[in-house]
């Protein structure tokens, strides 16, 4: 069975529901996409993409014709009219489940950035993109696979002392023809929805690195990122414990911070996750905070130990007063629910006093050292 997706852009459909309260809005984009399913494969393959967008992935040789007059139809006094074009699904090497990512994510993609956009020649840029998704997929698997990526450690510091408390594990992408920098490498990843396969290989590695430290009797802890998409997927949760279960003796010195791009939206599954890891013996830093989603609702929600404030907040309560009244309100928060805090970007001795004198418990940045493949005694002495 060969398949093609088939995307229909309906003229007139936004006048249309704009004419009618909720209920009636909802009825009938329900009317349309009773004509979508109906044509898409298994009757579960057909989305709304836009205001005015469809997509139904199908088999080959559907009459397109046949399903506009259908849509047109919804409308008694004809003021709709649908224009579709098709792409040919064919010609991936990739996965049946990997195809069906890619395709998802250049859907997305196209129709959340329509410059240029016309419904005559959408196969070929749809397929353009495609063949782009596709091949940044492979190269992610491979990179995965392969291991092509090196772990960097940069040091967190006890603001207290000027002793290393943790590192943070950084990904360092080492394939060609990847994104030019890590951040556009995992941000695509979690678009396309396979960012749990690199936090687990990031997580082998790390713990890779705690064992080895520990036979030359050294005690190495590392936090390692781990998206909030991936606390959402039962499979990564699954493949996460049955790993951690087989390094259990090492629970104290693998810690996790949640990153998210996007927001949480289940956070109570969420939570039990992350309390499940706590049990295990690992503790949990949020990431970013302040930034985007990553609000104070996640600290009534999640069950956590550290917070790391976004860099932004650092910046502002280094150069204006009210910068530092706000940081010194969010570290005093903090500690009024018994969570320890990270500032980030520390590069002079005079900004990691700074934050200690604000109350902040952790420092990160390059004062105290760059993210590296070794590990060295990198802490500038007597700052503190």
């Amino acid at each position: 069975m060969t398949l093609d997706l088939s995307l229909f852009e309906i003229e007139g459909l936004g006048k249309k529901l704009k004419q009618l309260d909720s209920g009636g809005q909802a009825a009938f984009i329900e009317k349309v996409m009773a004509q979508m399913s109906a044509v898409s494969l298994d009757g579960k393959t057909a989305s709304r993409l836009s205001e005015q967008g469809f997509g139904v992935v199908h088999e080959t040789g559907l009459v397109l014709d046949d399903v506009a007059r259908a849509v047109e139809a919804l409308e008694e006094t004809s003021t709709l009219s649908v224009r579709a074009a098709t792409v040919d699904l064919s010609g991936s090497e990739l996965s049946e489940a990997d195809h069906v990512k890619a395709l998802v994510y250049t859907v997305g993609e196209f129709w959340n950035n329509p410059t240029g956009f016309a419904i005559n020649n959408i196969a070929d840029g749809h397929e353009k993109m495609l063949a782009d998704t596709r091949a940044k997929l492979a190269t992610f698997r491979k990179v995965v696979s392969d291991r092509q990526f090196d772990v960097l450690l940069q040091p967190i510091v006890i603001l207290e002392n000027g002793r290393v408390h943790h590192y943070e594990a950084l990904a360092r992408i080492k394939a060609k023809n990847t994104e030019s920098v890590p951040q556009e490498f995992i941000a695509f990843a979690e678009n396309a929805g396979v960012v749990g396969d690199f936090d687990i290989a990031m997580c082998h590695k790390a713990i890779d690195r705690i064992n080895r430290a520990g036979e030359h009797s050294k005690d190495l802890s590392i936090a390692v990122n781990v998206s909030g998409r991936s606390l959402m997927s039962d499979k990564f949760v699954a493949e996460l414990i049955e790993m951690l279960e087989k390094h259990s003796k090492k629970s104290d010195n693998l810690l996790f911070e949640v990153t998210e791009s996007t927001q949480i939206k289940d956070l109570e599954s969420v939570n039990r996750v992350l309390s499940g890891l706590r049990k295990l013996g690992h503790h949990i830093c949020l990431d970013d905070f302040g930034a985007g989603a990553a609000g104070y609702q996640y600290l009534r929600a999640l069950d956590i130990d550290f917070v790391k404030i976004d860099g932004v907040y650092i910046r502002k309560a280094w150069t204006t007063e009210d910068g530092r009244t706000l940081l010194r309100s969010m570290a005093d928060l903090c500690q009024e629910l018994g969570l320890a805090t990270i500032g980030e970007f520390v590069e002079t001795a005079a900004q990691a006093r700074f934050l200690r004198d604000v109350g902040v418990t952790y420092g990160q940045g390059y004062f105290f050292g760059k993210p590296a493949v070794g590990i060295k005694e990198v802490v500038p002495p007597r700052w503190f």
